[in-house]
């Protein structure tokens, strides 16, 4: 007969006296007990190369994390399984349109590209006066395209494109700004082809809507990178550190955390890319959050979260009392 996930965690329960056992007799958990028992202060003595104040700090934030999951798992149940849907919806809708805004940022830098391959004609109008030479309009001699472009465009030759573009320029007779315009519009029309139905479907409002709430969701990568760095500046001064060799630490470590968080690993450009980072961490976070309270008994696991948090948290606070 299967067991059912619940008569497992049972099971598995049983594994944590044994596991902290071990830890009381191999570790130095065995001294601060018995230190703590004889009365005598643990101030002195470092658990696991921490010293006990950082265990009684990390005590008492389990503990707060405890009463907030409380107070979350006291919220109506069917306000919860609403905030849950909500959370789940936006979360499959973030992750789907990341990918596409990804694409559409390198679309977009292979349009400056190919547009950048063209001769300034404000520079060739102005040499020429009022009437721009059409002949001098020309590729450049040292057309080099990256990487991306290359792979985008493989079955394409870049320089026959222009200079198709170049020849419809000069028998319309195209000049000055009404050039340049009409340039870029022929680059847009084609690197239209290399979008998909339903990039190009993505309407402008659902764009705007997204690009609104991508302020909101912002702000939690935000305060992780706060939390992250208040720790290590704990941490930090904790020990025999100055603090004017913490401070610049501590400082290196919110960048670095802000920057891991928000730039995406297989594109450093910013614009787009930057965006969909942002929608795709936040669409894993939010759809782990509603996959946690989304479940047949809301509130459930979280109970049991509150439980370990609290015991963990009381248990360090005690042996740093």
């Amino acid at each position: 007969m299967a067991l059912t996930p619940r008569q497992k965690l049972v099971r598995a329960g049983f594994l944590i006296p044994l596991a902290y056992f071990v830890l009381l007799i191999t570790t130095s958990l065995g001294d601060v007990w018995a230190a703590w028992w004889s009365g005598d202060s643990t101030a002195d003595i470092r658990l696991w190369w921490w010293p006990m104040l950082i265990w009684s700090r990390l005590g008492k934030s389990l503990q707060l994390l405890a009463g907030l999951t409380v107070i979350l798992d006291l919220i109506d149940l069917d306000k919860l399984r609403q905030f849950a849907v909500k959370l789940d919806r936006r979360g499959r809708d973030l992750s789907l349109l990341a990918p596409i805004e990804r694409h559409r940022a390198k679309v977009y830098g292979v349009r400056e590209e190919l547009a950048g391959c063209i001769v300034d004609t404000k520079t060739l109008a102005a040499r020429g006066g009022a009437t721009l030479d059409i002949s001098s309009l020309r590729v450049k001699p040292s057309l080099t395209v990256s990487e991306a472009t290359t792979n985008m465009l493989s079955t394409v030759d870049v320089p026959e494109l222009l200079s198709r573009i170049h020849a419809e320029a000069a028998k319309e007779g195209w000049s000055g700004a009404k050039l340049t315009r009409r340039v870029r519009a022929r680059i847009d029309s084609f690197l239209a082809g290399q979008l998909g139905p339903g990039e190009q479907g993505w309407s402008g409002e659902v764009a705007y809507q997204f690009r609104a709430r991508s302020s909101i969701f912002g702000i939690f990568g935000l305060v992780v990178a706060v939390v992250l760095t208040a720790a290590v500046s704990v941490a930090l001064t904790s020990t025999t550190l100055s603090g004017w060799i913490s401070a610049p630490i501590a400082i290196a470590v919110f960048f670095v955390s802000v920057t891991i968080g928000i730039l995406p690993f297989d594109d450093w450009r910013l614009g787009g890319s930057l965006l969909a980072a942002w929608r795709l961490g936040c669409a894993r976070v939010l759809c782990l959050f509603a996959d946690m309270i989304g479940i047949t008994r809301p509130g459930h696991v979280f109970r049991w979260v509150a439980l370990l948090l609290f015991l963990a948290g009381m248990h360090f606070d005690l042996l740093a009392a």
